[in-house]
């Protein structure tokens, strides 16, 4: 089930994609270059090259891997894609509703919470010591 925020957002995409044909996806994919534009999520561009780093965090060294099916690579080309966008709305959801600004004094304070409970032991200390 989609979150009704991220619902709202998808809604809201203008998408250009580049439309590949399973015969001839890595040849045609081959054709662009880096900053050659594969979409576009609320007026902010996703280029190949982001496309490409994030298909080798799904399939490292992708290039070396001269045996992967064109199925294969049109999957984990759809996942980085997909992956790309959500980033992207998340983001600008965030900004929208102010999320992006967070005050010094709440990062400091999380971090003195987090430092105090490590040094009483922790949760997870705590858990591990009730399963032993």
């Amino acid at each position: 089930m989609m979150r009704p925020f991220l619902g709202s957002l998808l809604a809201s995409v203008s998408a250009v994609l580049i439309a590949f044909s399973p015969a001839g996806a890595q040849q045609n994919y081959q054709l662009l270059g880096p900053n050659d534009a594969v979409t576009k999520v609320n007026g902010v561009t996703i280029t190949k090259g982001q496309l490409e780093g994030t298909m080798n965090k799904l399939l490292p060294f992708m290039t070396y891997h001269s045996s992967v099916s064109d199925e294969r690579f049109l999957k984990i080309q759809k996942k980085a894609l997909n992956t790309l966008i959500e980033t992207e709305l998340i983001y600008d959801f965030a900004k929208k509703n102010k999320l992006d600004k967070v005050d010094k004094k709440e990062i400091d304070k999380a971090l003195s919470d987090v430092k105090e409970e490590r040094a009483q032991g922790g949760q997870l200390q705590k858990i591990s010591k009730r399963t032993a």
